[in-house]
């Protein structure tokens, strides 16, 4: 069982929090200050390596919440997928994944599809090597290569 999701600490007690600790006072006075238990404290600063975390922001580059709502729109009227693409500016096979990655034409909403993709933004993530199998041949052979 993990630690619960966001440590039970709002965001602007996490301000606080932040400006306190660069102040320089303790973290058993801002558990105190904020009510609340010094290892939750303890276990923020931590998690973030003592400095504060920038805040997030989405790139341009990705889909916003106007274009998911456009898509759900779309999908509700039951438009082409090529129409819905034109309508937000990007390709189709962007909306395809979206639409599929998010519930299909039946079940997808706009609400629930951007906040998934703001969970799933969350850093650290494993990297792609660590998440897939590898044949134990593939590192034989990099190994007898870099010899060469």
């Amino acid at each position: 069982m993990g630690r619960p999701s966001g440590w039970g600490v709002s965001r602007e007690q996490r301000e606080r929090m932040w400006q306190w600790h660069r102040e320089g006072i303790s973290r058993r006075t801002i558990a105190a200050r904020l009510g609340k238990n010094p290892g939750t404290i303890h276990g923020l600063i931590l998690e973030a390596g003592g400095i504060p975390p920038r805040q997030r922001v989405r790139s341009d580059h990705h889909l916003s919440l106007e274009d998911r709502q456009v898509i759900e729109r779309g999908t509700e009227r039951g438009e082409s997928l090529r129409t819905i693409a034109r309508w937000v500016g990007c390709a189709p096979s962007t909306i395809s994944r979206e639409v599929t990655r998010h519930g299909g034409r039946a079940q997808y909403e706009a609400e629930r599809a951007d906040l998934a993709a703001w969970h799933r933004g969350r850093r650290p993530k494993l990297c792609r090597l660590a998440t897939q199998d590898v044949p134990a041949f593939a590192g034989a052979a990099g190994v007898a290569r870099d010899h060469l």
